[in-house]
């Protein structure tokens, strides 16, 4: 069983701490056990309980009415929200309510009932990039154990490497070539992946090194391959070099390459160099898969 602190159930829920206190204090809305030390925790059936009544709180409904309401009851409240099949907030609780469980019939189906009625990029950006935000957050704090982080990685993963494969008979008919990798250091694949997965949607040639790629391999592949652009992903900062020296040196080094990149560590650096281009937004990351030489520059 999992134990999650307040900040940990902050960080899920959406609901702040302080907010979560007075529903308990006033309402009585989960009850968290404490431990020796006087500290409280949520179980995950405190948590899953809470991911119910904000739902319905964020629907209009008032934590008055909400608390005097069982779990059977809450189920019943929320099956009858109109547009439910459409609703993102719903399917962002349910997966999060599989992850907790690590029950993968239950995950897939979500996340393919989502897909079948809007589309894979639109699920990946509008449910699993947040899904894996604040699972990521959770890992943090040590509120979720890796094997929870690992499972929903594995499963988002194997959506992606399908919705790949289906795409096998796409013909890669635009010039240019985008090697895409992730620093030595930085494992964080899933995002790579999805720009693979945009780029050979769109017609583009890429070739795919994966993650925690050493300067030496980059150096030879691109002296061998010639590509029009480096994509390189940068979840978390954990080279030696920071990203902003980083992405300088690649650019000194691979002089006739566009250097693009996207991530988190990256989204408040700025360059005066035309050569290196950052992605900051996910509207930046899907025009950028649609047209590479839009954000392509002629050596400085």
């Amino acid at each position: 069983m999992n134990k999650f602190s307040i900040k940990a159930v902050e960080r899920l829920s959406g609901i702040k701490a302080h907010t979560i206190r007075v529903w308990e204090q006033r309402y009585g809305i989960v009850q968290p056990s404490r431990k020796q030390s006087k500290h409280r925790y949520y179980t995950n059936d405190d948590l899953k309980a809470l991911l119910k009544v904000v739902f319905l709180y964020k629907k209009g409904h008032k934590i008055r009415s909400l608390a005097t309401l069982d779990q059977e009851a809450l189920d019943t409240l929320i099956q009858e929200q109109p547009n439910l099949s459409a609703d993102l907030s719903l399917a962002l609780m349910q997966a999060i309510e599989a992850v907790l469980d690590l029950d993968e019939v239950r995950f897939d189906r979500i996340i393919s009932s989502l897909a079948r009625q809007y589309g894979f990029e639109y699920t990946m950006v509008e449910l699993l990039f947040p899904l894996l935000n604040r699972i990521g957050m959770m890992w943090l704090t040590d509120s979720v154990v890796p094997g929870q982080e690992h499972f929903t990685s594995h499963l988002i993963t194997r959506k992606i490497l399908k919705a790949i494969d289906e795409l096998e008979g796409n013909k890669l008919q635009r010039e240019g070539l985008v090697m895409m990798f992730n620093p030595q250091g930085e494992f964080h694949e899933i995002p790579l992946l999805f720009m693979h997965y945009l780029l050979r949607r769109n017609g583009y040639h890429t070739l795919y090194l994966g993650s925690n790629i050493a300067p030496a391999t980059l150096e030879s592949f691109c002296h061998r391959h010639q590509p029009t652009h480096l994509f390189v992903h940068m979840t978390a900062n954990l080279q030696p070099a920071d990203p902003a020296s980083y992405l300088r040196h690649l650019s000194q080094q691979f002089t006739g390459v566009t250097i693009v990149s996207g991530g988190p560590v990256i989204r408040h650096l700025h360059f005066g160099s035309r050569r290196i281009v950052l992605l900051k937004s996910d509207d930046d990351l899907m025009e950028f898969s649609k047209d590479i030489f839009r954000f392509s520059a002629p050596a400085d």
